[in-house]
């Protein structure tokens, strides 16, 4: 009897060993500034809802993401965001944010992305806290030229759980170009 299990355990794992071995990896790095933010809240009671726009305020911010692609199209993230210019009570929503994510990167020059980014850091102003969880999801394009690839995404952050806040109540507009790079 186990002399007719090994081959099949033999077969198994011949079959398997080729997915295995082939892990590609990225990295991907972008400027990122935030084109739109809607706090959801306001600051003094009685007041209008808080919001500011990249006319008022330049905010940029460096976006790092690091993947595994166990499929040629589908990629699982670690995401990693943080401030370039200062944080200020001012301009709620801006701090270090890290989260998984997954992207799905399509054909020709178009890829897609959701992630779940969680504000760690940052200021806290007009009720809202840190740590503030946001869904984020998104697509861009893409160039390639040979293994680097140029690309230029916008984004859209959703806050769904922290405190001062209620179900996609926040929301933030991103606009980011980068380099992104797979082996």
């Amino acid at each position: 009897m186990h002399r007719r299990l090994l081959p099949s355990l033999v077969l198994a794992a011949a079959l398997v060993t080729p997915v295995a071995a082939r892990a590609d990896w990225g990295i991907r790095a972008a400027y990122l500034v935030p084109m739109y933010v809607n706090t959801g809240v306001s600051p003094t009671s009685g007041a209008s809802i808080y919001t500011y726009g990249v006319g008022q305020q330049w905010l940029s911010n460096l976006d790092v993401l690091a993947s595994w692609y166990p499929l040629t199209w589908l990629s699982i993230d670690v995401e990693g965001q943080f401030n370039l210019s200062q944080a200020s009570a001012l301009y709620p929503m801006t701090g270090i944010y890290v989260g998984p994510g997954v992207t799905f990167d399509f054909p020709f020059f178009l890829y897609a992305r959701a992630a779940l980014p969680i504000q760690v850091s940052g200021t806290s102003c007009c009720g809202l806290s840190t740590p503030t969880a946001f869904l984020r999801a998104g697509g861009g394009l893409k160039l390639d030229i040979f293994f680097l690839r140029l690309y230029l995404e916008a984004t859209a952050d959703f806050a769904y759980a922290g405190s001062g806040i209620t179900f996609f109540s926040a929301k933030t507009i991103n606009v980011a170009a980068g380099l992104w790079a797979k082996f």
